[in-house]
């Protein structure tokens, strides 16, 4: 029995390498260049717990998500979506990505929750009454309008995501699923 759990084990990782082997990646050509959470220069930037911007250096590679929108590829980090402006990295192939839905990935079928409004809150509940996600010095944190982030399925009122490594609720009335 121990025997075929290894034989299993080892062919299960020969075929996640596989798979992965044969992924497009997007490679930094700059250091400090702002992940974010939507294609555009104003969408929220990639940051920890207390709201410093995360950078990585130049020649780092992610794997293509499978979208460019705007001059922005689509990457995976941490099981998230992110955009990186085209201006500050490439593709393994050289060219421009293709126009595609985003693959599948651990946030939900490629589904992206859109937040549709201002100054919306994360909640750490599914409930008005649940707390708010604040940065260390008590500032709720907000995105801007049209970010977007993992969809990771619904709760009553709330969609369920993820933020800055946070599983977090948004009120329905101020998002929407693509």
């Amino acid at each position: 029995m121990k025997h075929l759990m290894k034989t299993f084990a080892l062919i299960f990782a020969l075929c996640l390498f596989c798979v992965n082997a044969d992924a497009q990646k997007v490679t930094l050509t700059s250091g400090n260049v702002n992940l974010r959470y939507a294609p555009s220069m104003n969408a929220g930037i990639l940051s920890d717990y207390y709201g410093n911007h995360i950078h990585y250096s130049r020649g780092t590679s992610f794997t293509y998500a499978g979208q460019t929108r705007n001059g922005f590829y689509s990457i995976y980090v941490n099981g998230d979506i992110l955009w990186v402006s085209s201006q500050f990295a490439r593709m393994s192939n050289g060219g421009y990505g293709q126009n595609l839905a985003p693959r599948q990935g651990r946030h939900g079928g490629g589904k992206s929750l859109v937040i549709n409004g201002t100054d919306v809150n994360f909640r750490l509940g599914p409930s008005l009454n649940s707390g708010i996600l604040s940065d260390g010095y008590g500032y709720h944190i907000h995105v801007p309008k049209y970010t977007r982030l993992p969809y990771l399925g619904t709760s009553g009122s709330f969609y369920k995501t993820r933020y800055n490594g946070h599983v977090v609720y948004v009120y329905m009335q101020y998002a929407y699923t693509e």
